[in-house]
């Protein structure tokens, strides 16, 4: 366990050099993750992004002309239109800085909040568990316009314990506005959720809150880095197990 030394902001590069989080803030991934993770991570992100597509594509058809037993096929063609409708739902310039400042305003104020209603259920003080809040996904390396598809925000909490005990979820409701997609777990890479290949943290993400020192969370995501190298095989194995569903929504199956 941790014993935290109070709030640190902003973090550094390797050089000592302060981040400004407002226009760097991908320095502190690009410098603390592998390449060779960074790339696992794209690879998963893209399939699970095709997928997610290709079942809205189907969603759509059902809608429009009624359930049938025939399995409309994903072909490159609508994939590609849809690739390039996900890529002109970023926003760009003024109105991507004044998106971006929107969501952390909100991220922050929700985020003690909801410490804040745990806390009340649980009659234990959830704020003195969290080491680390988090925005990541599209929140942080877009935005995206608000309201498009899949653009909740994805709010994180890293919790002060090494296995899964902690860890839950929480998925946007129909009700939410803004929605958000919340989770929590601790600092081992056993501890993320059950369907994370990687752990969040070792994705980019916009911190809100944090009590743990520069040096400190380098050593957690150093020590969850070693972890993930070791189940290499197992994340390639997922990869390839999204290539075959990909391959089979293609043909319709």
């Amino acid at each position: 366990m941790f014993e935290h030394e109070g709030v640190h902001m902003p973090y550094e590069n390797n050089e000592g050099e302060e981040i400004d989080l407002s226009e760097k803030r991908l320095a502190f991934w690009m410098e603390t993750v592998p390449k060779e993770i960074r790339r696992y991570e794209y690879e998963l992100w893209k399939r699970y992004r095709t997928i997610f597509m290709a079942n809205q594509h189907r969603s759509k058809a059902v809608r429009a002309w009624g359930r049938t037993d025939f399995v409309l096929p994903y072909s490159r063609e609508t994939e590609k239109k849809n690739w390039k409708t996900f890529r002109d739902s970023f926003l760009f310039g003024e109105e991507r800085k004044e998106r971006f400042d929107k969501i952390v305003n909100v991220a922050e104020e929700y985020s003690r909040q909801f410490i804040s209603r745990v806390s009340e259920q649980t009659g234990e003080n959830f704020e003195d568990e969290v080491l680390l809040t988090a925005i990541g996904g599209s929140s942080f390396y877009g935005p995206r316009k608000e309201g498009e598809e899949l653009s909740d925000i994805d709010l994180y909490f890293l919790i002060n314990d090494q296995g899964t005990e902690s860890s839950f979820e929480r998925l946007p409701q129909v009700t939410d506005d803004p929605a958000f997609h919340i989770m929590g777990t601790g600092y081992k890479d056993e501890s993320r959720l059950g369907r994370e290949e990687i752990h969040w943290l070792l994705y980019p993400h916009y911190p809100l809150a944090n009590k743990l020192s520069d040096d400190k969370l380098k050593k957690v995501i150093k020590a969850i880095v070693e972890s993930t190298f070791q189940r290499q095989a197992e994340i390639q194995a997922e990869i390839n197990n999204l290539d075959q569903i990909i391959d089979k929504i293609r043909v319709g199956l």
